[in-house]
């Protein structure tokens, strides 16, 4: 049983290397034509409803492909859960899910021959992001099992973030701007 493990463990970490050395390889820049990247990542906000009583972590995926060395642009969808209490009535949840597309313009090349920030192109991404979609708000019937439509709206805002990548394909991203999850952005990323 021993020497079966260990020869699973030695041969998944002989393709881990492999695999990882023909992805260095091949996207040798945070950021490069062809790329694909995926982030998943929770929020910070401000929210102003008085009757806004409290709020589940948002979650949200984004998946871009590069189709420059500058730009690229892909889709976002997500989901949060508020809890609201109105003045005379018991409290209850409302669900909202977002979908969209988003454009991202890469600055990390011009950053590092135009100013004095010298970012290392193999790690640091540098970029900002405009993004338009719509929230769809439902909230659960107290009647039946259903849920309820509350409201579609159109979203739009932008971000400046900067995603730092390990030695791997994954790394960790910040962005802050106006988005339909918050005011600040934290989560991991990848690149394929």
């Amino acid at each position: 049983m021993k020497k079966s493990l260990l020869l699973i463990a030695g041969i998944v970490a002989f393709l881990t290397s492999t695999v990882s050395a023909q992805f260095q390889y091949k996207h040798a820049e945070a950021f490069e034509k062809g790329i694909t990247l995926i982030d998943v990542q929770t929020s910070f906000g401000m929210y102003r409803d008085k009757n806004f009583v409290t709020q589940r972590p948002p979650i949200f995926l984004g998946v871009d492909y590069g189709f420059s060395n500058d730009f690229s642009g892909g889709v976002f969808g997500g989901w949060n859960q508020r809890t609201y209490k109105d003045a005379y009535s018991p409290a209850y949840d409302v669900n909202y899910y977002y979908y969209g597309g988003r454009l991202s313009l890469h600055m990390t090349e011009f950053l590092r021959k135009k100013t004095p920030l010298k970012f290392n192109p193999h790690k640091v991404d540098v970029y900002g992001t405009i993004w338009a979609g719509r929230q769809v708000a439902k909230q659960t019937t107290f009647v039946g099992t259903g849920f309820l439509d509350s409201g579609t709206t159109t979203i739009v805002g932008g971000y400046l973030g900067v995603k730092v990548y390990t030695n791997y394909p994954i790394g960790f991203l910040i962005e802050a701007g106006m988005g339909p999850y918050g005011l600040i952005n934290i989560g991991v990323c990848g690149k394929f």
